[in-house]
């Protein structure tokens, strides 16, 4: 099999990163697999893949910065804008060791670089609907660089269905997210967090500590991220300082300048990226995501549920985990609405309990690794044993 990424896989990592690690270690169970990424520098400097995958042949390539920009068809996203890159495709050509059984694309990216230079069956990881992200974006008026036209909207729409008519498979995230595509060919492989923490032991605090310690995790290069970021420290946080004073933030990840300028300790702490972001999560007693826009759904969440760390997040945060208000997180909408939260959780020491209790439960039953790792071997299996015609309706 071969894998085509946009990324590095790594177990510790943003989300995608983490996918496309448990995606390839399953995959390597029940074949060879090839790994071809191509890294834009903009995002990430190109890292060799985890050792402890042990694939057999891996090239890891920077996407050429001067070409980037660049527009290839009218119809492709500014995002995408170089993914036709011919020096890439060429690279790709020489190193390349069809026949493959299966490819796999980790993500929309590399699908328009590369689909049509190879004729096995191929299954495209679209993970997210980005097209949805942009109309929320637009939706919520959120801040940040840039606002997204509606024709840079509607070109991911038309070439995210187009994927879903022409790909012999697609995964996505959630049954949201498939029914929001409505093809046939969609097969649901959720998000997950790698079993790490004991059924039996706890590792969020029981009660909030002093000072109390709100922290938002994540790429904080990230837009969503980042106007989340912004929201929690300029309108949720001084809501929370008038009843709780001494409550404190810590933004935990990689960020750009919009974020780094928010450090203003002891109140608001920017740490950057961190190597161990268990030691973060341990001081912790709010995990919080007040996201206004974004797809998909998210790791944070699913992080914190696995460690037990009560959730504040928006409705959109947390859509696609199947996740209840009030059972397994508390969700508000406005920035008022968050910070009571906020303050409910670090007061209210059985809530907290009980939303822990059963966001873990969640998380066991749904969100392991270990157990998506099946269906992920199941869509490869089925794809490669099939023809284009008639791919039948999975979830």
């Amino acid at each position: 099999m071969l894998v085509v990424s946009n990324e590095t896989p790594s177990e510790r990592a943003t989300g995608l990163r983490r996918r496309l690690y448990h995606t390839l270690n399953a995959l390597a169970q029940i074949a060879r697999v090839d790994l071809f990424s191509v890294v834009d520098p903009e995002w990430a400097t190109p890292a060799p893949a985890a050792e402890d995958l042990r694939l057999p042949r891996t090239r890891v390539i920077q996407l050429p910065r001067s070409r980037r920009r660049r527009r290839i068809l009218r119809t492709i996203p500014g995002e995408l804008a170089a993914a036709r890159d011919e020096a890439v495709r060429q690279a790709f050509l020489t190193w390349a060791a069809p026949p493959y059984d299966l490819v796999w694309f980790s993500r929309v990216n590399g699908y328009v670089m590369l689909a049509d230079l190879l004729s096995a069956p191929h299954v495209v990881d679209l993970d997210d609907l980005e097209h949805r992200k942009l109309m929320a974006q637009r939706r919520a008026r959120a801040t940040g660089p840039e606002r997204p036209g509606l024709a840079e909207t509607l070109r991911w729409l038309m070439l995210e269905r187009r994927v879903a008519r022409t790909a012999d498979a697609v995964v996505l995230c959630s049954t949201l997210d498939r029914d929001r595509l409505g093809m046939g060919n969609i097969w649901v492989v959720p998000n997950g967090y790698e079993d790490t923490v004991p059924m039996g032991r706890a590792t969020g605090p029981a009660a909030a500590g002093r000072p109390p310690t709100i922290t938002l995790v994540g790429l904080l290069r990230y837009g969503p991220n980042a106007d989340g970021a912004r929201l929690l420290v300029r309108e949720i946080l001084p809501r929370i300082h008038q009843v709780i004073p001494d409550a404190r933030v810590r933004l935990v990840g990689q960020a750009g300048l919009d974020v780094t300028s928010l450090h203003l300790p002891p109140a608001v702490t920017v740490t950057g990226w961190v190597s161990d972001v268990a030691s973060e999560l341990e001081r912790a007693d709010v995990i919080v995501a007040p996201l206004r826009y974004g797809s998909g759904t998210r790791t944070k969440i699913i992080e914190a549920f696995a460690h037990r760390i009560p959730v504040v997040s928006t409705a959109l945060g947390a859509e696609g985990l199947d996740a209840i208000h009030g059972r397994h997180l508390l969700i508000g909408e406005t920035a008022a609405e968050l910070a009571d939260a906020c303050v409910a959780l670090l007061r209210d020491q059985a809530l907290r309990a009980r939303l822990v209790r059963e966001a873990h439960r969640l998380y066991r039953d749904r969100f392991r690794w270990v157990d998506i790792a099946e269906k992920v071997k199941q869509v490869a299996l089925t794809t490669a044993a099939v023809s284009r015609e008639g791919f039948p309706t999975r979830s």
